[in-house]
């Protein structure tokens, strides 16, 4: 859409809705589909930072009690001098746009995703009043940076202590995308730090590293992680930087070309949430650190060497599965629905927590259990009618049933 349309009328729709965030990025996903880079970015800027007229159309607006969570325009957020974006400290990336500077001016787009997260480091630390540790107040905000699609050869560096949200609006590969399937010459990282001396002292709220995007696609296949989502080409790696601490990691639509390697963390847990994703290759954890506590769609083509595994639903695991214990997550733990085929799954005793479809597909197709792990069926629950009918403990499965049968009448033909 032509730029100089885009005015207070652009907000209609949104004035009932201003604290929805999906449906406000939604809009403006819409907007820059339909404009050109530059016109795109000028919308977006616009949303950024409205004009006094844009500021008194949304004044103006009369919604239903209780319907628009924000009282008044200063309450609003967004840019420097208060803006209609639902995120309180936000960049924005758009490299193509005439007037883009990696800069500390949140109202003006950033021409690298790592110039906007180190103005928004900037401004954390201003809003703390002084270097981490950061307050309480300023740790529980989101600190959120918008880029545009496109390829960005670069690496990419989350400093320590916040709560960080990188949105892709559309696909974004980490790298030059100059080989096959805009692989990199020069595979791209990104390095998410963890330092428990940014943190406030004696708080429990936790650094997190969130990574997502606007289009519902599917990226667990070759084809699709390269049109709809992150694209990290080299790895996604989780260090500690000073004292250790529990940092959450959630990944929606991202493709790991490399290693998500959490080895640089010694003692402190990584909780991982994983939606729709794809990696080539590892997932190591440091001794134990790293749980995969849900993850759903999601292909994983090498080793997966964790502390647990949670609730894993229509996933492809191509390589060994290694876990040090058993998770106490909700929903239940437990494979659903996945493809397992043979592979070792090494863990402890009651550590192989699958459905009748997962584990019939893991053993006909050879998979083996190490390390003392044996499989616990999911919803293969036995209680006797004639409890008497059992010497000693009656079985808790039907596989126990019937194996402790299949013992007892000897070899069945």
């Amino acid at each position: 859409m032509p730029t100089d349309s885009f005015n207070s009328r652009d907000f209609d729709g949104l004035d009932h809705g201003i604290g929805h965030v999906p449906a406000f990025l939604e809009r403006l996903n819409v907007l820059i589909s339909q404009s050109n880079s530059n016109e795109a970015a000028a919308a977006a800027l616009a949303l950024l930072s409205p004009t006094s007229d844009q500021k008194d159309a949304l004044d103006s607006a009369n919604p239903p009690s209780g319907a628009n969570p924000f009282a008044t325009m200063a309450d609003l957020g967004g840019g420097t001098g208060g803006g209609i974006m639902p995120f309180r400290d936000t960049g924005i990336v758009i490299p193509t746009h005439p007037g883009a500077v990696d800069d500390t001016d949140l109202a003006t787009p950033f021409v690298t995703i790592q110039g906007a997260v180190d103005a928004l480091e900037a401004k954390a630390i201003a809003d703390n009043g002084g270097p981490p540790p950061y307050l309480t107040p300023v740790q529980m905000k989101a600190y959120s940076v918008l880029v545009a699609e496109g390829i960005y050869d670069e690496a990419l560096i989350l400093p320590p202590g916040l709560f960080w949200r990188l949105f892709a609006l559309g696909q974004v590969t980490l790298g030059d995308g100059a080989l096959a399937n805009l692989a990199s010459t020069v595979p791209r990282d990104v390095t998410v730090q963890v330092d428990q001396a940014a943190e406030p002292v004696g708080d429990q709220i936790r650094p997190t590293a969130w990574f997502g995007t606007l289009t519902p696609d599917p990226t667990s296949s070759t084809h699709t992680a390269y049109s709809g989502g992150w694209d990290i080409t080299g790895d996604l790696i989780l260090v500690d930087t000073g004292p250790t601490s529990t940092i959450e990691v959630h990944l929606h639509q991202v493709k790991v070309r490399g290693a998500l390697d959490a080895t640089g963390r010694v003692g402190g847990i990584t909780n991982c949430y994983v939606y729709h994703s794809y990696f080539d290759t590892d997932v190591l954890g440091a001794g134990g650190t790293l749980n995969l506590i849900q993850v759903y769609d999601t292909e994983f083509d090498g080793i997966v060497d964790v502390a647990t595994l949670g609730r894993v639903v229509d996933c492809e695991f191509d390589g060994p599965i290694t876990v040090t214990g058993i998770g106490n997550f909700t929903p239940p733990n437990g494979f659903v629905n996945c493809d397992l085929s043979g592979l070792v799954f090494t863990g402890p005793a009651g550590s192989f927590i699958a459905d009748q479809i997962t584990a019939k597909r893991f053993f006909n197709a050879g998979g083996a259990l190490a390390g003392g792990a044996t499989w616990d069926p999911i919803g293969d629950y036995y209680a006797p009618a004639v409890p008497g009918n059992w010497v000693g403990a009656a079985p808790a499965t039907m596989a126990d049933a019937l194996d402790r049968i299949a013992a007892h009448v000897g070899p069945v033909p």
